[in-house]
């Protein structure tokens, strides 16, 4: 059974569809990329061109390179710019005809950019954070709903968006129901004993957008606590099939935000049995729809989808490095070592 956002691959490659993707297409991508993937007769090729914050590029690459592993013979050739900042960079607005294509980790309504899974389905060190398969495993066995503390929790960098400073101020509002955490993730000493799985004990979590999309609801719908979701633009390539009321509660922007989860969280302890039955059904979507053989099937058949509307064969710019396993150790930092073995097929 292929989970329902499998299908939006044909919605985010649609304004593509007509004329197909010719070589000049991809001139104005390259502006916008970070980086650039080409697939040629089964090898993967990346020429650089800035670098990504922290490791995000490198296992975005590694993610594509386990792709071609997993599926030999099944990659088509492509040739892929991605871009590799918060925000998508695409604007429906600035064309009339056929858009650059560009890969990203996010999309919104108006904009063309296609959203890809994010680096961190294969690790972030950085924050401490596991390969999605083993991060899964941990942040799903905790205890039964109904044994877990009533409050509502966040935790996150309040800076990168006006939505997490509302958060934080709604600490000064006295309601001990509502746990606010401001994270540093550039500070090590805050990340010292930091476990994402020791964050999964309480009954309601909140999910609010970042500088755009944020990688952190997957972790927090996947703790099994009932997800409060603050209303954003910007969407992953799986939350579109999210649902209100099936896999979340939806918290409004407007109006006055504190008394907004306070209510909801009201409601989830009025209605015991609803609040945990979303809360259900949100961790089961993340264990059975966005298992890791799930996201390998979205990327190859996006890919695959992508590769049908190419008209050229991708060339190998002479700055393009071949990437493989012993290449991605030998540049990896250190610290970045175990993630890659943990994350290896």
């Amino acid at each position: 059974r292929c989970p329902a956002y499998y299908s939006r691959v044909f919605e985010d490659l649609a304004p593509w569809k007509e004329k197909g993707i010719q070589e000049h297409d991809l001139e104005t991508a390259r502006k916008h990329s970070a980086f650039r993937a080409i697939v040629r007769d089964g090898r993967l090729y990346v020429e650089l061109y800035y670098r990504c914050f922290q490791t995000r590029m490198m296992f975005t690459i590694v993610g594509i390179m386990q792709l071609l592993q997993r599926f030999p013979g099944q990659i088509p050739d492509v040739d892929i710019f991605f871009n590799c900042q918060d925000r998508p960079q695409i604007t429906k607005s600035a064309f009339d005809e056929a858009p650059p294509p560009l890969f990203g980790y996010c999309s919104t309504k108006n904009h063309f950019d296609i959203p890809f899974p994010d680096w961190s389905f294969w690790g972030w060190p950085e924050n401490k954070i596991l390969p999605w398969r083993s991060q899964l495993k941990r942040i799903t066995q905790q205890a039964e709903w109904k044994d877990r503390d009533s409050s509502v929790q966040w935790r996150g960098d309040p800076r990168t968006s006006q939505i997490r400073q509302r958060l934080i101020a709604c600490n000064s509002t006295g309601d001990k129901t509502l746990l606010v955490h401001g994270q540093n993730w550039r500070d090590q000493s805050d990340l010292q004993n930091w476990k994402l799985e020791s964050h999964c004990h309480s009954r309601y979590k909140l999910y609010a957008e970042g500088y755009a999309w944020s990688a952190s609801y997957k972790y927090i719908m996947g703790c099994g606590s009932t997800v409060l979701a603050i209303d954003s633009d910007y969407y992953e390539f799986f939350t579109r099939d999210l649902k209100a009321g099936v896999h979340y509660v939806p918290i409004s922007r407007e109006g006055n935000l504190c008394q907004s989860i306070s209510n909801a969280r009201q409601w989830g302890e009025s209605h015991p049995g609803e609040a945990q039955a979303i809360a259900t059904r949100g961790q089961r979507f993340l264990v059975e729809d966005l298992s890791l053989d799930q996201v390998y099937g979205y990327m190859l058949h996006l890919i695959q989808e992508y590769g049908k509307l190419q008209k050229f064969k991708p060339p190998v710019p002479r700055e393009a490095h071949v990437v493989h396993p012993g290449l991605v150790k030998c540049l990896a930092h250190p610290r970045d070592l175990e993630t890659l073995e943990r994350t290896a097929i």
